[in-house]
């Protein structure tokens, strides 16, 4: 699945860390971050896990090409967590994987990551995405819209209907 918000691109799968192409054979664990002071907010790098742990059975890999958009959502996980607007934080750290498409990469549990996407959702505030995302990626927003813009906006040939004519005869077509 690919994600659009206003500080990164993401790339979202089913994936475990030792799943993914690239992963360095020879690395046996991954760092975990792991919320537990609720009453304070703070933020743990609680343990070293095992890559073959059953924890990663319930966790998404969440895939960028430059690794500032990672750096930010891990950020507003945590700032999102210690003002109490989200309750479970449970992410790893970043990991470079030189030589593959998106060559940063954490794993996020699915609460996780399903709290923070809600919390964006209901704070969002904006009329217009591409006038409120960051600097660093609107011209490539931009581009992505263009895209789509014209993968609508071209009339398409041997169509039985059109989305947006009269509906009222549907049922002689």
């Amino acid at each position: 699945m690919w994600l659009f918000l206003k500080f990164g691109f993401y790339s979202i799968v089913q994936k475990k860390p030792n799943e993914s192409w690239g992963f360095n054979k020879n690395q046996k664990t991954i760092k975990l971050f792991q919320t537990k002071d609720s009453q304070n907010g703070h933020w743990h790098e609680d343990k070293v896990i095992d890559l073959e742990d059953k924890i990663f059975d319930d966790f998404l890999c969440v895939r960028t090409r430059e690794v500032q958009s990672l750096i930010l959502l891990q950020d507003q996980i945590h700032e999102a967590y210690r003002q109490g607007k989200i309750d479970h934080a449970l992410l790893t750290d970043i990991i470079k994987f030189p030589n593959t498409d998106y060559q940063y990469r954490m794993w996020i549990d699915r609460k996780t990551l399903s709290s923070i996407m809600t919390l964006y959702i209901s704070e969002l505030d904006f009329s217009n995405f591409k006038d409120n995302c960051d600097y660093r990626l609107k011209d490539t927003f931009s581009k992505v819209w263009s895209v789509m813009w014209n993968l609508v906006s071209k009339p398409k040939k041997n169509t039985s209907y059109d989305l947006f004519d009269d509906w009222s005869n549907w049922n002689e077509r």
